[in-house]
């Protein structure tokens, strides 16, 4: 007589979340990064100024401390920048910017890679050779180096930013997928459904890729982390976004001229918050990495 199913047994999403916030230091990452998110929605709502518009900015209010009121007669919470620019509006605005990048990077060479890699550990042979050879040339140049070269030739952009970023991150996603493939390849599932006459397309998309996605939503966090960083690096570097669009990095780059002169907050307030935005995506990448281990999920 067989059991009575456990009706009472949450799903299984339920029990991941659960799980999840068992954790106090991935609780408060998510939670930094829930606001961040919201603060970055939210921005026209929440900010005195549309830093984008250059026609509303006033070089009368440059270089206001945090505190002081400007001409328009509103407070600047956090100072302004050497434009007049709010540091308050261009941090929650760059967020937007940065989110988007980093987010749009890293979904996009997820989905490019994680097909890379899987097909690769499914076809094996000489094409997973060549491709993993492919993967092992992209991975000898640092990620810098490979977004700067791109870029250089591409120009300046948030398209463009985003495609170089794509570049430089598709193979790590690979290399993660192909791992996680393999040793979901040499199961006894996957022995049955070729036995069964499945096809490659359906073998590959309905067993290898559900059952390879834990080992690459992991690394995913780290790089949409990674993929922000990137795009600051390339912002302060003069290399990534126009000046009509400040993200994060971009902001911290106008400033850092003024730093030594005593005007901390043009560069002190934007670094904080993208500090706290790759702080908290690294620690929920921690807790994913804990629960998603695939030595505990196989």
């Amino acid at each position: 007589m067989t059991a009575a199913p456990d009706i009472t047994r949450p799903p299984r999403l339920r029990r991941f979340a659960a799980d999840f916030v068992r954790s106090p230091i991935a609780v408060v990452g998510l939670v930094i990064f829930v606001t961040l998110c919201i603060m970055a929605a939210l921005a026209p709502l929440i900010s005195p100024q549309n830093p984008y518009d250059m026609m509303t900015l006033n070089l009368m209010d440059s270089r206001l401390r945090p505190g002081e009121v400007g001409s328009a007669g509103y407070v600047h919470l956090l100072g302004t920048d050497d434009q007049g620019r709010d540091i308050w509006s261009a941090i929650v605005y760059g967020l937007r910017i940065s989110l988007g990048v980093g987010l749009g990077a890293g979904g996009i060479a997820a989905v490019i890679g994680t097909s890379v890699g899987i097909f690769a550990a499914f076809r094996g042979g000489m094409v997973e050779t060549v491709l993993m050879r492919l993967v092992d040339f992209q991975l000898s140049f640092p990620a810098i180096l490979v977004a700067l070269i791109m870029l250089a030739v591409l120009g300046p952009g948030v398209d463009k930013v985003i495609f170089a970023l794509v570049i430089a991150q598709w193979a790590y996603f690979a290399r993660t997928a192909r791992s996680a493939a393999l040793v979901e390849s040499r199961r006894d599932y996957i022995a049955g459904a070729h036995s069964l006459g499945l096809g490659q397309w359906r073998i590959i998309f309905g067993h290898l890729l559900p059952n390879s996605v834990p080992a690459v939503m992991v690394i995913a966090a780290i790089q949409v982390a990674n993929a922000i960083l990137l795009e600051a690096t390339l912002s302060f570097l003069g290399m990534g976004l126009p000046v009509t669009e400040p993200s994060l990095g971009m902001v911290i780059s106008n400033g850092f001229q003024h730093i030594l002169s005593g005007r901390y907050w043009m560069t002190i307030y934007p670094g904080i918050a993208l500090v706290l935005l790759v702080l908290s995506l690294n620690l929920i990448g921690d807790r994913l990495r804990e629960l998603l281990d695939p030595r505990k999920v196989l």
